[in-house]
């Protein structure tokens, strides 16, 4: 009985065909199929034939020395050569899977690279763009307007114009203001702490409904309360004060 003959009946004693002792060995279906018929070319050499022998009879249950000496029925006998190949023993390690290099992932690897140094080279030209744009940009130096020096004979600008604030501090009232030109400015009902404004050039004048919850505030002082709670009163202001 040859060596491919001993490990076709421990394959088929063990019910696995020739891909499932392949998917387990990681050994090529055809190199499995050309051993079983005693042809051991595709093994690439006796070092490598002894190594899918070894491999195979441990899988298939097999004595691994014995299939491996019954070689010399099927091939010449070579020399054993311990020789390794890059820290791997060739024999013992030939039914493991073999290290293979992952383009795509050296591939990605290259285009980040790439990526990251075109996004580099791009904020430093535009970097040094705008340094180069500082560089030129004219210098604007502010100059200090001299102030006018006050004379003896100046005289204070009269004021001009009136502001009145109509705050209902007590409850709510009703109002109504007119401008200098009889022009309405506002009419209707403040609730209690809400407050109106109102400005004219020459006068403004106003009708409060409830002269006791309101408070007035015009240029800036405070006037004195207009009049008793629920009391209506009319009063117009001026640059001046009350007019």
């Amino acid at each position: 009985m040859t060596v491919g003959e001993a490990l076709s009946d421990a394959r088929h004693a063990a019910g696995l065909s020739v891909d499932d002792v392949a998917a387990r060995t990681r050994i090529r279906p055809h190199v499995i199929q050309a051993i079983e018929q005693d042809d051991l070319a595709p093994c690439g050499g006796d070092a490598y034939a002894r190594g899918h022998v070894r491999t195979l009879a441990r899988t298939l249950g097999a004595d691994p020395e014995e299939m491996v000496g019954m070689l010399g029925s099927t091939a010449p006998p070579a020399p054993v050569v311990p020789a390794t190949k890059d820290g791997m023993d060739l024999e013992g390690d030939l039914g493991k899977p073999r290290f293979s290099l992952d383009w795509t992932g050296v591939l990605a690897v290259a285009v980040v690279l790439m990526l990251g140094f075109t996004g580099y080279v791009l904020v430093r030209d535009l970097g040094g763009a705008k340094e180069a744009q500082s560089a030129h940009r004219p210098v604007v130096r502010a100059v200090a307007t001299p102030k006018p020096t006050p004379t003896r004979t100046a005289v204070a600008a009269p004021t001009s114009g009136v502001r009145v604030v109509v705050a209902a501090t007590n409850g709510p009232s009703w109002i109504r203001a007119r401008n200098a030109a009889g022009k309405t400015l506002y009419e209707g009902t403040i609730g209690k702490g809400e407050q109106r404004e109102f400005a004219d050039r020459r006068r403004v004048r106003l009708v409060v409904g409830d002269s006791g919850v309101v408070t007035l505030t015009v240029n800036g002082h405070k006037m004195p309360t207009l009049g008793a709670p629920g009391q209506v009163r009319t009063v117009a202001y001026g640059p001046q004060g009350q007019v």
